[in-house]
């Protein structure tokens, strides 16, 4: 089964550490794109997946993503032009 969330209030849950034993990454499809995708944060769950977001985490912090607003806006702003074009 794939799930495709779009709600923010619901990836946040997801994403959350006390709830990554709820929702299990291990499915046939998460498995097939490992190969290509790696073994990231998005494709790993438990244990290994606590001490990647710990890893991760310093990196997003408030003023790190503050610091990156505008550049974040600028890459937004060029990719909705190429697919506007």
């Amino acid at each position: 089964m794939v799930l495709a969330v779009i709600n923010l209030d619901v990836m946040k849950e997801m994403f959350t550490p006390d709830k990554v034993d709820i929702y299990h990454k291990n499915s046939f499809t998460f498995k097939g794109t490992a190969p290509l995708l790696g073994k990231g944060l998005l494709f790993t769950d438990g244990d290994m997946w606590r001490r990647k977001r710990k890893i991760i985490s310093k990196f997003f912090t408030h003023e790190i993503m503050l610091s990156n607003v505008g550049t974040i806006g600028d890459i937004v702003d060029r990719v909705l032009d190429k697919t506007e074009a």
